[in-house]
């Protein structure tokens, strides 16, 4: 017997009720909200404080959402009761797809996740060369929101899954002609069609023709006389697999158009990085160089990149002509985050003095620790020398 979802906000001021979201119950959430992830859409203001993460803090996020006690406390037990009902209907097989869906659609809206409409089930090609076992197949399936186109032999078969791309084959084995193998062999052969399921629909009930069957690529294996709730169930079953399948794809597509661009701006970057006329630096909080670019080793009189690294190791030390510089630029850029046209007396590589600019900021983690200063340095002896 499942739940009685008139009783969910009978109780919420009784002191018993979870304030939290039990750790069972966020684990299950956090579950669906990754599997839908690509379907889901944040219908919450702009600006309304969501600053939590749903797949690790639910319970902040809900804080967030529902700011008196008594909501948190409604949305809760709300959560908690949908998601045993999911539980519930998932295990029952494809009878209760229409409820399953809205149990989802009320459970991601508590979490501020409007779930994208889902316009139709997937598209079934059946074969078979028996009218009667068409019209049962194709009756059932349509009933339940699925597109189904049919085929009476395989060579109609073969054809209309070229042509239409259904997302899932329900196939008989004995037919005249061209038998069920066959058919699924040259699916599995083509690779306009080789990654669409094929389900085996037979009257007979042997090991071998079953393991067959899985051998020419088959993903199920249903015996006749067969039960409409079992079809069902094995139907939506291959089209979880494969949905989860094309979104990995997609997913991985994505990614890979991520990397691309993230490539390109790497190669942009490490473009005006290596070009810039002026200096540009990164530096430890301690003094030590973490990357230089070409031209701050020119204006140092290093050759290389490389070689200031490796010959500058203590910039407070070595680098600065006033031993107390680097102090006074310490000083100053903990009261701002950033210094502009910091002007400083440094030594070269050969042991001749210049003047430089230098315009830094600092940049900490999200505790407020310093992780390390950027800039770029300017030669400014030539406007100095003048200007004396």
């Amino acid at each position: 017997m499942l739940p009685n979802p008139s009783s969910i906000n009978s109780s919420v001021s009784q002191p018993e009720v979870q304030k939290h979201v039990p750790v069972g119950i966020a684990y299950y959430i956090r579950k669906l909200l990754r599997q839908n992830l690509d379907r889901l859409t944040f219908v919450v203001a702009s600006g309304a404080g969501i600053k939590a993460d749903p797949l690790n803090d639910l319970n902040a996020v809900i804080e967030s959402l529902y700011l008196e006690k008594e909501e948190i406390v409604a949305a809760v037990k709300q959560l908690e009761y949908l998601s045993l009902l999911h539980q519930s209907l998932s295990s029952q097989g494809a009878q209760y797809r229409q409820e399953l869906r809205k149990t989802e659609e009320e459970l991601f809206w508590l979490l501020g996740f409007k779930l994208q409409e889902s316009l139709q089930q997937g598209t079934i090609l059946v074969v078979d060369d028996t009218p009667v076992n068409l019209h049962l197949l194709s009756s059932a399936l349509t009933q339940h929101n699925y597109d189904v186109i049919t085929a009476i032999n395989g060579t109609l078969a073969l054809q209309t899954a070229i042509n239409h791309k259904p997302d899932l084959v329900l196939l008989d084995i004995m037919m005249p002609g061209m038998d069920g193998y066959e058919v699924c062999t040259r699916l599995k052969a083509d690779p306009q069609t080789r990654d669409i399921p094929v389900i085996f629909i037979s009257a007979i009930d042997d090991v071998f023709d079953k393991v067959k069957s899985f051998g020419v690529g088959g993903a199920d294996y249903i015996t006749k006389p067969f039960r409409i709730e079992e079809v069902l169930a094995r139907v939506e079953h291959q089209l979880n697999i494969r949905n989860l399948q094309k979104r990995l794809e997609e997913q991985n597509e994505r990614l890979q158009t991520e990397i691309q661009e993230r490539r390109k701006a790497e190669a942009l970057y490490r473009s005006i990085f290596e070009d810039a006329i002026d200096g540009i630096f990164q530096t430890t909080p301690t003094g030590e160089y973490i990357r230089v670019n070409s031209a701050l080793a020119r204006i140092y009189g290093y050759d290389s990149p490389e070689e200031l690294m490796e010959n500058i190791n203590n910039i407070s030390h070595q680098l600065y002509v006033h031993a107390d510089r680097r102090d006074e630029f310490l000083d100053r850029i903990k009261q701002q985050q950033t210094l502009i046209d910091f002007e400083s007396q440094i030594y070269r590589r050969d042991g001749s003095i210049i003047w430089i600019s230098e315009s830094v900021r600092r940049v900490e983690d999200t505790d407020g620790t310093v992780l390390l200063y950027e800039g770029t340095v300017k030669d400014i002896t030539a406007r100095k020398m003048g200007s004396s």
